[in-house]
């Protein structure tokens, strides 16, 4: 017999394509993007939910050692800063140079 599942929605995303989810446990936020819309999701139990513009269409997001994300835009590669509004460097910065620090498969 097949074991039922149940469980709540925290809140109804409405995204046209969310991509990587993480859960940030130093700010208790998850975490996610809107590919198509170019925006960066959060998601708090005390606050809620907010969005950020990020101005062009993204594909991906990961956390950093330092407060912050690094981004892959369309256009590059970039780090954010943790509110996720300031760009602190996208000029030449190599998927090398992004994942320093983190072991990467080739």
């Amino acid at each position: 017999m097949a074991r039922q599942l149940t469980g709540d929605v925290a809140f109804a995303g409405a995204n046209h394509l969310g991509e990587s989810v993480v859960w940030d446990d130093r700010s208790g936020e998850l975490v996610w993007i809107d590919i198509h819309r170019g925006k960066l999701e959060r998601w708090r139990a005390d606050s809620g939910r907010t969005t950020v513009d990020l101005g062009e269409r993204i594909g991906a997001l990961g956390l950093r050692t330092a407060p912050g994300f690094v981004a892959a835009f369309a256009t590059g590669f970039a780090l954010l800063g943790a509110d996720a509004e300031t760009e602190q460097t996208r000029e030449g910065l190599t998927a090398d140079a992004a994942c320093r620090g983190r072991t990467r498969r080739r």
